[in-house]
């Protein structure tokens, strides 16, 4: 005769993500919108009409990353040592219906499944971001909004030519 109630609040949510590090933050995208991840040569990255497409089998894909897409505070950049800038890019090609879109991330970390809180509840709604959640070591991470993400880039793309 015990009677169990689990009460779970209907704001959480627990995602299968892929966990990315770009700067000093642990991002998370959700799995099912990764299409593939590749390594690119920094060789092979050129600009044309200010946007850097990447060449993935014979398919070219529009090149963004983080700072591309979001405004982020300038005293957080820094310039890395000559020496010990990588040779090729992490690059997380995005696909959510006919969009595609490579992002180049600083560090791979794995996939998890994340207990993903949204913003909006506690903090202001922010573009492009989803939610966040705490893990395990209580870092904060952030979890991007694929289609707001492929939006945004579009956007910043049509103001670049």
């Amino acid at each position: 005769g015990t009677l169990f109630k689990i009460r779970l609040p209907l704001t959480l949510a627990i995602i299968r993500c892929l966990l990315v590090r770009f700067r000093h933050g642990i991002f998370s995208i959700p799995f099912d919108k990764v299409r593939e991840i590749v390594s690119v040569s920094l060789y092979e990255i050129h600009t044309v009409h200010n946007h850097q497409p990447i060449d993935v089998r014979g398919e070219f894909i529009s090149l963004s990353s983080m700072t591309n897409i979001f405004e982020w505070n300038q005293l957080i950049a820094q310039s890395p040592d000559s020496k010990n800038k990588p040779k090729n890019l992490n690059v997380v090609i995005l696909q959510s219906g006919e969009k595609t879109l490579g992002i180049s991330v600083d560090e791979l970390l794995g996939r998890d499944d994340i207990v993903l809180k949204s913003l909006s509840d506690n903090y202001a709604s922010v573009r492009g971001l989803s939610g966040a959640s705490v893990m395990g070591d209580g870092a904060i991470c952030l979890m991007l909004d694929t289609n707001e993400i492929l939006e945004m880039s579009l956007e910043n793309l049509g103001s670049a030519l």
